[in-house]
């Protein structure tokens, strides 16, 4: 790619924004279900207009947050719900808590309370961002890359291999084994190799991976738009 034409690296006050919209995002995907949740949906929306962070909504992100509770479909209720994961890679950028390990699921409520959900907008993550070196933010999405294909390739390809080995010589590498958690030298998921891993945890881990790798690679600049970063392994 021409580098002239290679798009920058989001601000930090973009970045803010965005782990903002993606509050209140997964919010909407979490609440969908939830008939008694009308009043605090209000409120959301209502906290949400007050940050001036809408230049940051993509338009299916706005027609979500727009449409009345209850008419998502199941797709995009689970998809809205597993932006969370995203939400927690911006706010670690931003200086915020480590993440839980790849086989883990973040806290969304503990998350989006730490960047300012339903707070004034001087409360929040908005006021003097702040990112962490792009060096640490490339090194995560390396690790993150690594642990996404080896999930991706137990799925697609069942069996057991040596990730350690494999990393110093496959093609497309060496690979980062930074964010791994090796048992029997193979990627660990609940603390056992992956090949003994259920399909239902295995889909779980692909989606966490996939979610925190668009926001690994949206921080480097991958793409401008966040829901356009790409996540082929």
């Amino acid at each position: 790619m021409d580098e002239a034409a290679t798009p920058a690296p989001p601000s930090p006050a973009r970045v803010a924004a965005r782990a903002l919209v993606l509050a209140a995002v997964s919010c909407r995907g979490f609440v969908e279900r939830d008939d008694d949740a009308v009043p605090l949906w209000s409120e959301v929306r209502g906290w949400f207009a007050t940050l001036g962070a809408d230049s940051e909504l993509e338009p299916a992100e706005r027609a979500l947050l727009d449409a009345p509770l209850g008419a998502l479909s199941a797709s995009q209720r689970m998809n809205a719900s597993w932006r969370c994961e995203g939400m927690a890679v911006l706010a670690w950028a931003l200086g915020g808590d480590e993440l839980p390990p790849y086989d883990a699921e973040v806290d969304p409520r503990a998350v989006a309370d730490a960047q300012g959900f339903q707070r004034p907008r001087d409360e929040t993550v908005l006021t003097s961002p702040r990112l962490r070196p792009r060096g640490e933010l490339a090194a995560f999405a390396e690790g993150m890359f690594t642990v996404h294909w080896r999930l991706r390739e137990q799925r697609l390809n069942p069996a057991a291999m040596d990730l350690a080995a494999f990393a110093r010589t496959a093609w497309f590498g060496p690979l980062s084994l930074d964010l791994a958690r090796l048992s029997g030298g193979d990627l660990a998921i609940g603390g056992r190799p992956i090949a003994r891993a259920d399909d239902a945890l295995l889909a779980r881990c692909e989606s966490i991976a996939s979610e925190r790798r668009i926001a690994a690679r949206w921080l480097l600049g991958d793409a401008p738009v966040y829901s356009e970063v790409d996540t082929s392994t």
